[in-house]
């Protein structure tokens, strides 16, 4: 009987992996080739990413024009032709006195703004990618939330700001309340776009 039960436990333990789990076949198994992958699979190489924005880097003709804002409660607004918020209202908050960025949408920045790029904590943040800084665009919103990009060439492209407000959070201690107002956009060779933002995101 104690031969029988040395020999389940040395079977038992010829069969187990180097790396504690089981193996088919003398190879990894799948979990441990997904890992493998995994921490060998390289990021977009710096090169792949400047040749995404070297179209950006050239002068353009294409015009955005925009404005950010929110309605925060019920009530009308007063809007004009172009959807532009005309009369700054109780009932509404715009992006006045703020940043505005304007980045080239490619596949790395879309990346970042999918990640981190509407947290309203991480706004201020900018990927250390050097062709990333070297194409963004910034303005400053006026009182009422409008914002201008001019010379823009052709693309697509990530437009964020932000809109926030404070608010009674008891009687002694007010709270932050608000976040990001951002969108994508297509520009034409050429075009005037108006770009109107009316909603922020409620990642932190």
């Amino acid at each position: 009987m104690r031969k029988l039960v040395l020999a389940v436990a040395a079977l038992a333990f010829g069969c187990k992996s180097s790396s504690g789990s089981t193996s088919t076949n003398g190879g990894p198994t799948p979990a441990a080739r997904t890992q493998r992958v995994a921490q060998s699979a390289p990021s977009a190489p710096t090169g792949a990413i400047a040749a995404d924005y070297y179209p950006y880097s050239k002068p353009g003709t294409g015009t955005i024009l925009g404005q950010a804002f929110v309605v925060i409660r019920g009530g009308d607004v007063l809007l004009d032709g172009k959807g532009y918020l005309t009369t700054i209202s109780d009932n509404s908050r715009t992006a006045s006195g703020n940043e505005v960025t304007l980045d080239p949408a490619t596949p790395y920045a879309m990346g970042w703004y999918m990640k981190e790029g509407t947290s309203l904590r991480r706004f201020a943040n900018v990927p250390k990618e050097s062709a990333f800084r070297a194409a963004r665009k910034k303005a400053i919103a006026d009182e009422s939330g409008k914002f201008t990009f001019e010379g823009l060439p052709p693309g697509r492209y990530i437009v964020r700001t932000t809109i926030t407000w404070q608010t009674p959070r008891d009687s002694y201690r007010m709270m932050t309340q608000g976040g990001v107002a951002s969108a994508v956009i297509d520009l034409a060779d050429g075009e005037q776009k108006t770009l109107i933002i009316k909603r922020v995101s409620e990642q932190p």
